[in-house]
């Protein structure tokens, strides 16, 4: 009878060596668990190559590529990126580019750009998309489809992959020189060019002087935060519309007229996005 009831206590729960089993075997699912998301969100580093700047993104990710890899690999914030790095952006995902010495490369949605240096000068090239370019104490160099632009320092540039071979460069502030060929041309702010394989035009543009393009806007007060707006529209007249909305899709905007290419706008806390186009452009281009 005592046996009985021995044999089925021990039959009733798990033993010592199953309990051992238990363990081990959660373990290893959450070790295996590690090392994926080690795997997923990894970066990639080379130990022989000093990075030439760092990478961090606003909106989701940026993917990066060394030149000599076919695999891309996903980047966290603050990641360095190498000689010859290819970095990409996909559908609604902006990212940073920091250089030493002060130049910031803003990469647009949808782009691929290739970051290498010259001279010691950092260099982009874009071959799709666009970026925008804050540059402080150090020039850098832009080469998308063949063009050649040189950026001063203290300068803010706007480039995009236009149709085609062309090129859409937009000058903000400072100076920027086009290499067409054996031709060089000089731009300061306010100008837009559009740089063909053998052309190079001056177009008329709308140009966000203040703030920069694509730059949100941050408002901290709880009265309220005055903002002013400054474009230029190639010496014209224009009227323009400008729309500020608190969401990404521009779903409830506040919609202010714009004379004499200014004007000011008093924001409530949050983070604004602004758009501007000619008054008389109902696609709001």
């Amino acid at each position: 009878m005592d046996k009985a009831k021995g044999n089925s206590g021990k039959a009733g729960g798990p033993g010592f060596f199953d309990l051992l089993i238990i363990l081990f075997c959660t373990a290893g699912t959450f070790f295996c668990l590690y090392l994926f998301y080690n795997d997923f969100t990894r970066t990639l580093s080379k130990q022989a190559e000093s990075p030439v700047g760092t990478i961090s993104y606003k909106y989701r990710a940026a993917q990066r590529r060394f030149e000599d890899r076919v695999l891309w690999d996903r980047l966290q914030q603050d990641s360095p990126v190498y000689n010859g790095d290819f970095v990409r952006t996909s559908g609604l995902s902006e990212a940073t580019v920091s250089f030493s010495g002060g130049v910031a490369v803003d990469i647009a949605e949808n782009s691929l750009i290739q970051i290498t240096s010259e001279n010691t000068v950092p260099r982009v090239e874009v071959n799709q998309g666009g970026i925008d370019i804050k540059a402080q104490d150090s020039m850098i160099l832009i080469v998308s489809k063949g063009r050649r632009i040189e950026v001063s320092g203290g300068s803010v540039i706007s480039a995009r992959s236009g149709p085609g071979d062309q090129v859409d460069l937009m000058v903000i502030q400072g100076a920027a020189a086009i290499m067409n060929g054996q031709e060089i041309t000089h731009a300061g702010p306010g100008e837009a060019f559009a740089v063909g394989e053998n052309t190079l035009e001056a177009t008329p543009r709308l140009i966000a002087l203040r703030p920069y393009p694509n730059e949100l806007i941050l408002s901290p007060d709880s009265q309220g935060c005055p903002v002013d707006f400054l474009f230029s529209t190639s010496g014209s007249s224009l009227i323009l519309t400008l729309e500020i909305s608190s969401s990404r899709s521009f779903s409830q905007v506040q919609t202010l007229r714009v004379e004499n290419s200014q004007a000011r706008a008093v924001l409530r806390p949050g983070i604004w996005w602004w758009r501007a186009y000619p008054a008389d452009d109902p696609q709001g281009g």
